[in-house]
């Protein structure tokens, strides 16, 4: 037998293919820079299944609950009542599994629109009613910004009854957002929340990096390990918390309320002399210590006094409602928030009765890593993406919330980010992680050095200095033997890069029809063009970023028949869409009257 798979990833990991795309450990360079090399080498013979000895992921008592602690103390030393889940089916999987806890049958799930694929399906499976938010949109690179926190609150006051709120943070082109106020809103409804934080298993690694969003209190999040850090493909982790209440929130208040009473301490000492303000001082810490130990803080006969403490009292009393706000929440949803007993067995639905300890293993090396060189290789990292942007002179650079994502428009340069990346490719053996009609973007993870970089920023200078833009020119005149051999049917000849506008839809489709019941219901093939108005009976998921423009039981509008005519044209890849050439889509066949 030919072993085809093999024979092309050799040839490309032969070829010396700089990456900025996942998986994280960029073709294994990290295990041999740091000396995993013969650790990995023996993981296949080291694969197995539940033996006496190897433990069960589906029901962990040993070596496997013992490994999964480990990793929740890297990540969060100071938090016992976080949970950490290994996932070997990817984050899909863990998404798919918390709607299905979180939701029974006719629920309602607050997301947002521009959620992944996974998401959708979740609701499938769990038979959900998805109320969507809609997203911000940057219309001249054609990225999703993520939703505002107004309009997560919003739909959360207009649903409560809705039994859990999705967010999708970081995007996937490294956007964030603050979502403390939704988590605290959606807490207040007893509505559980899931965060797909699948692109950010690194953020622990820099202060310079957004927080998990287990530090702002969400009770679900769902990381890929094999996107941003060193495991392969498959790799992700379900993060459980168990205390709901709001730890940034509570810190933050307790900093607020030293703050204060530090600021009323400077204050008095302005035109006071040395001998009245260490008295005042003496005072002022003697009530602070009354206050802590509960006692009620008595009056002084000195107006000055007086005020300082009625201050005091006030600061302390808006504290405390604050806090026992939360905390009487914290205890009302404490016990049993999180079904545990039901998600074991959605889990166990979700993945393989033979769950692969290769990727298990993978799991810990790549937190093994984490714990012992990431914090460093981190901040080389962010030094070199600085360096990096600060030398890149003739493109404009999107920034981003997340450093490690770099996307960079190239149609002001008159060339689509589709027929840029191949340039990259087939010309200077560059892949980036995904490309759409304004752009390319670039993932960065710490297996990435300088030398990466500067092949980068090579490829970039020598093709605007070379002009390799614009109508009727051919991209591969020049191109060596060499490179001219990787090519094959599947990548077309460019003569000219297409000027053709996609924009991404941004409004929300109609739903006629709940996502289940929609995708059990017989469909019919359609033109493109005729379906308009009509009920979607599949998919329709540029990819990526795997963001579905319409579903399953989802009124089909103009901007999504645009924009298909127009991806078409440059042969953007849609997922879901059973018409090989896009010019037909599955509609729900219409009821005989």
């Amino acid at each position: 037998m030919e072993t085809s798979i093999y024979n092309k990833l050799k040839e490309i990991k032969e070829s010396e293919t700089v990456s900025f795309h996942m998986p994280g450990h960029k073709y294994g360079t990290i295990f041999e820079k740091l000396g995993y090399e013969n650790v990995m080498k023996e993981l296949y013979r080291l694969d197995t299944t539940e033996i006496i000895g190897t433990d069960n992921l589906h029901n962990p008592k040993g070596v496997i609950l013992q490994s999964q602690e480990n990793v929740r103390k890297i990540l969060f030393p100071e938090y016992d009542d976080v949970e950490v889940r290994y996932l070997v089916n990817g984050s899909t999987c863990g998404i798919q599994a918390a709607i299905m806890t979180a939701c029974r049958p006719k629920d309602k799930i607050i997301i947002n629109r521009a959620c992944h694929q996974s998401v959708y399906n979740g609701c499938i499976l769990a038979d959900a009613r998805p109320i969507f938010v809609n997203e911000k949109v940057n219309k001249e690179n054609n990225i999703f910004l993520g939703a505002e926190t107004s309009e997560y609150i919003d739909q959360i006051e207009n649903n409560k009854d809705a039994k859990a709120v999705l967010i999708t943070r970081p995007t996937y082109h490294g956007m964030s957002f603050e979502i403390v106020d939704i988590i605290k809103k959606a807490h207040e409804y007893n509505m559980i929340v899931i965060v797909d934080e699948a692109h950010g298993a690194h953020f622990g690694l820099s202060p310079k990096l957004p927080k998990s969003a287990i530090e702002y209190g969400a009770d679900m999040v769902i990381q890929s390990v094999h996107k941003s850090l060193p495991a392969v493909t498959q790799c992700s982790i379900l993060i459980l918390n168990d205390n709901i209440i709001d730890k940034i929130y509570i810190n933050e208040s307790e900093k607020t309320i030293k703050y204060s009473i530090d600021g009323i301490k400077k204050s008095m000492e302005n035109g006071k002399t040395k001998e009245s303000k260490d008295k005042e001082i003496e005072k002022i810490n003697k009530c602070e210590k009354e206050e802590n130990s509960g006692e009620n803080i008595k009056k002084e006969k000195d107006s000055d006094i007086d005020d300082i403490y009625l201050e005091i009292n006030s600061k302390k009393n808006e504290y405390l409602e604050e806090k026992n706000d939360i905390d009487s929440h914290s205890y009302s949803l404490h016990a049993g928030f999180i079904d545990k007993n039901r998600l074991n067995r959605v889990l166990s639905m979700m993945e393989s009765s033979s769950p692969s300890y290769f990727l298990m293993m993978s799991i810990e090396i790549a937190f093994d890593i984490y714990k012992l060189h990431g914090k460093k290789m981190m901040k080389d990292l962010l030094e070199n993406i600085n360096n990096f942007k600060k030398e890149v002179k003739s493109y404009d650079i999107f920034e981003t919330s997340d450093p490690t994502k770099i996307f960079i428009n190239t149609i002001n340069k008159g060339i689509n980010g589709y027929d840029f990346a191949k340039v990259l490719r087939y010309r200077y053996n560059i892949q980036v992680e995904l490309a759409n009609y304004s752009g390319i973007l670039m993932l960065c993870t710490i297996s990435n050095d300088k030398h990466d970089f500067d092949s980068m920023l090579l490829a970039l200078e020598e093709i605007c200095k070379k002009k390799l833009f614009g109508l009727n020119l051919d991209f591969f005149d020049d191109i060596d033997d060499a490179t001219t051999k990787n090519k094959n049917d599947d990548i077309k000849r460019m003569t000219s890069s297409k000027q053709v506008k996609v924009d991404l839809p941004t409004s929300i489709p109609k739903a006629e029809i709940a996502p289940m019941e929609a995708f059990n219901m017989d469909t019919e093939d359609i033109s493109i063009e005729d379906s308009l108005g009509r009920i979607c009976g599949e998919f329709v998921i540029p990819y990526p970023p795997g963001v579905c423009l319409v579903a399953p039981g989802e009124v089909i509008e103009s901007e999504v028949i645009e924009f298909i005519k127009c991806a078409n044209k440059i042969d953007v890849d849609i997922n879901g869409m059973e018409s090989a050439e896009f010019n037909f889509i599955k509609v729900v066949k219409e009821q005989s009257k």
